[in-house]
């Protein structure tokens, strides 16, 4: 029984599988390498895709706020020379009772900003309120977006059942 006690159990591995394993351990590693600078790469676009958009967005944004202080500027030297109503409307060349301005900024191809002011013709001599803003929002243009009608099967199931 002293004999079984004193001896070693020994494990071995067989010839060769410590270079195996560190092959596929560094193939692994220069996988996922390869996998994370892909993946990188691709964040790397969509952040220059998102950046350029918004630059474009905020060109048009200006330029939409230098229309309508504009249209603010023009409206206050019409009612300052003037205190007639039709006059008013009629230099602003739109319909007394319908009096709205609307204008498209480009945003990309596909988008616009679109702004719509009704203009208002102040009753009090202190006021400055010459328009209001019906709309102010970014639109698609529908017609330049190209959507393929795919066909799409539909069977009938109640038949099979049958």
């Amino acid at each position: 029984m002293n004999n079984n006690s004193n001896k070693k159990v020994r494990f071995s591995l067989p010839l060769g599988t410590a270079s195996i394993l560190l092959t596929f351990l560094t193939l692994s590693l220069i996988s996922f390498a390869i996998l994370s600078m892909q993946s990188s790469i691709l964040d790397y676009r969509l952040t220059q895709k998102v950046v350029s958009h918004t630059k474009d967005y905020y060109d048009a944004f200006h330029k939409a706020q230098s229309f309508i202080a504009i249209t603010n500027t023009k409206c206050m030297h019409i009612h300052n020379s003037s205190k007639d109503i039709d006059y008013f409307y009629k230099t602003l060349s739109i319909d007394k009772k319908n009096p709205v301005i609307s204008k498209d900024f480009e945003i990309t191809e596909f988008q616009f900003l679109h702004v719509e002011l009704q203009i208002n013709y102040p009753t009090d001599s202190f006021s400055n309120d010459f328009y209001k803003v019906i709309s102010y929002k970014v639109m698609t243009r529908d017609e330049l977006l190209e959507y393929e009608d795919l066909q799409v099967p539909v069977s009938n199931t109640s038949q099979k059942s049958k």
